[in-house]
């Protein structure tokens, strides 16, 4: 496909690359840093193969929010709401010599791209998960130790399954139900979100990202595709 685009353009300097720049450990980074390959132009657009935008994408972004996008599959589902619901509201991209070259940014761009949500099944995402929350380990160091805080869900309903305090237990749950309720509309409207609505979703996913959280914590091997 690339090609038949090359070819339909040929006043471009348009380039079909391969190879990679070895000592780079993120691939993605070491795929795009070829040797013998620079730009030439003034602007530099850097997409992954996941990511869609429309036609004003180029007025003037430099790095920019994403939704998700997911396939009308129930893990899909849960991938694209731990996106529009947690990671969009605080990603940051860069480049460099970083596993994560999504968490630093030197301007944000109010552009909202999508991201499209390929993984069908559960193994597959929270793989894909759990290479995001051993890079920002590794980044943010204390304060993903303590971004539990962020889940408090899960919590809040074991709390009350075990200890049966209906005194503490259910005023708690109820105002945590509100703000994440909340918390998931805010992040809806900011990313200008227009797909079906899986706010009943919302305490799967929560357990989900607090497990992956959790296995965070133990090893470093991450997977990329």
């Amino acid at each position: 496909m690339v090609e038949r685009i090359v070819a339909k353009c040929p006043g471009s300097h348009a380039q079909i690359v391969l190879g990679e720049k070895a000592e780079l450990m993120n691939p993605k980074i070491a795929n795009l840093a070829k040797p013998g390959v620079a730009a030439r132009g003034d602007v530099v657009v850097i997409a992954d193969s996941d990511i869609r935008v429309g036609r004003d994408y180029l007025r003037g972004a430099v790095t920019g929010l994403y939704s998700g996008n997911p396939r009308d599959n129930l893990v899909s589902r849960l991938g694209a709401l731990g996106i529009n619901d947690g990671l969009a509201p605080s990603v940051l991209a860069a480049l460099g010599h970083t596993f994560a070259d999504d968490h630093k940014l030197v301007e944000l761009s109010r552009y909202v791209v999508t991201t499209t949500i390929p993984e069908t099944n559960l193994r597959a995402l929270l793989s894909h998960e759990l290479r995001w929350a051993r890079n920002d380990l590794e980044l943010a160091g204390v304060g993903h130790f303590f971004s539990f805080l962020s889940y408090g869900l899960p919590p809040a309903l074991i709390y009350l399954a075990v200890s049966r305090n209906l005194t503490v237990g259910v005023p708690l749950l109820a105002v945590i139900i509100v703000l994440r309720v909340a918390q998931h509309y805010l992040a809806r409207r900011a990313l200008n979100v227009t797909r079906s609505d899986d706010v009943w979703l919302i305490p799967l996913r929560d357990f989900l990202s607090l497990a992956v959280w959790a296995t965070s914590l133990f090893g470093r091997r991450r997977s990329f595709r």
